[in-house]
């Protein structure tokens, strides 16, 4: 690892380009391949995800960061699923051996940056000496463009439960330690974290406080910044293929009705029964009914209410005219706001773009100069031999390679 980082450092140089695209490669687990009727959903879904990331990390410049999914792959095998006899996907073990995977398959994934695993299963990780399934992603520290660019994280399939887990590992990824943490021993310079304290409950904090949970500290910032210019022109190189939707973020997609039935665990006998969501916070306050029978021998049925709370995601209704964008409560932006906020305009990399608008279409072909994304089917592999809100307690550091949760 170390080897890597050197002779990418030799490759940099002060001419760091204005934006640095992330070249993104997903492997879907089984749940999600099976959730989705065509893989072309699956696609376009996992580019919503990467609209809700690339809001967050539009936070940075010198250089400007954005990730680009260049392809993507389902399998009905997964021989680096280490998988408990209840469905529990663990973290650790997981990650270690995907990591031998997406080396082995770099050439056929077209040498992406990072390769993410989206898994539909539930992540359990080991806290003191027990199994919890308080776990939600792990990720190597400053992976990008080496041997150990894998993250991976839990993601319901079709509620965007996953979508600040997969933006928090990748982070990991791109160089950004836990806030409060130092720096990466490995990495020439590296910033330190602590100075930017874990109790503000940034992105790369478990501590949930509100809007502050969905941008990044300074220090982050700073380490992100730090790696990427670092890795020099090789890791920048793009070719300007991907996929894209649009103007689309999770909020958009999932009705009020989902989102919160995807809060609870046990669903039989209750039915979702109103919504609220707090302009303030951007919290949604979800109610429901439960009915249950009397005594075994009584006929009478009862209903009783209970509570959930969730933030909303991007773009969820807040008010008249009015939606929530990170944690904010704000006027619904135009339609050519929106697509603005989206491209990425600085890139002059002439590009073939495969365009999926807010509905899963059918995809249409273009030229777009300005676009860094749709194109090449080959980055597709479809091999049909082919839910937790919130996070662990902080952990502690583990291993040489450092795989960060």
């Amino acid at each position: 690892n170390r080897t890597i980082v050197t002779e990418r450092a030799r490759d940099a140089s002060n001419d760091v380009p204005d934006v640095i695209n992330i070249e993104m490669f997903v492997v879907a687990s089984k749940p999600h391949h099976h959730h989705f009727t065509e893989t072309k959903y699956l696609i376009w879904y996992t580019c919503v995800m990467v609209n809700f990331a690339n809001l967050r990390l539009a936070q940075l410049f010198a250089p400007k960061i954005k990730l680009v999914l260049t392809g993507l792959e389902t399998k009905q095998d997964e021989p680096y699923a280490f998988l408990s006899r209840d469905g529990f996907l663990h973290d650790e073990e997981t990650l270690k051996a995907f990591r031998r995977h997406a080396v082995l398959k770099r050439n056929q994934y077209g040498k992406p940056d990072i390769v993410f695993l989206l898994s539909g299963y539930d992540v359990f990780t080991i806290l003191d000496g027990k199994p919890t399934a308080a776990g939600l992603g792990i990720a190597y520290l400053s992976g990008l463009c080496t041997d150990f660019y894998v993250g991976l994280g839990e993601d319901m399939p079709g509620l965007f439960t996953g979508a600040h887990t997969m933006t928090h590992e990748v982070a990991h990824l791109l160089g950004a330690t836990h806030d409060g943490n130092g720096p990466d021993s490995e990495i020439p310079g590296h910033p330190s974290a602590v100075p930017c304290r874990w109790e503000v409950g940034n992105i790369m904090s478990y501590i949930n406080k509100g809007y502050t949970h969905h941008l990044f500290s300074r220090c982050s910032l700073q380490q992100m910044r730090h790696v990427v210019s670092l890795r020099g022109r090789t890791c920048w190189a793009f070719e300007g293929k991907g996929y894209v939707v649009r103007g689309t973020y999770p909020g958009m997609v999932v009705s009020f009705q989902e989102f919160c039935m995807g809060l609870i665990d046990k669903k039989r006998n209750v039915t979702f029964a109103d919504v609220t969501v707090n302009r303030t916070s951007c919290e949604v306050q979800c109610v429901y009914k439960q009915y249950y029978r009397g005594s075994f021998y009584s006929n009478r049925h009862y209903e009783s209410r209970f509570q959930r709370k969730a933030d909303a995601l991007d773009y969820m209704p807040c008010g008249q005219h009015e939606v929530c964008i990170k944690g904010f409560c704000v006027p619904k932006p135009t339609e050519e706001t929106t697509n603005k906020e989206t491209t990425t305009k600085e890139t002059t990399t002439q590009t073939t773009v495969r365009t999926m608008t807010t509905e899963p279409p059918e995809v249409t072909t273009s030229d777009d100069p300005c676009k860094c994304d749709c194109s090449s089917e080959t980055r597709v592999t479809n091999r049909r031999s082919t839910l937790v809100w919130g996070y662990p307690p902080r952990p502690s550091q583990i291993g040489p390679q450092r795989p960060k949760k």
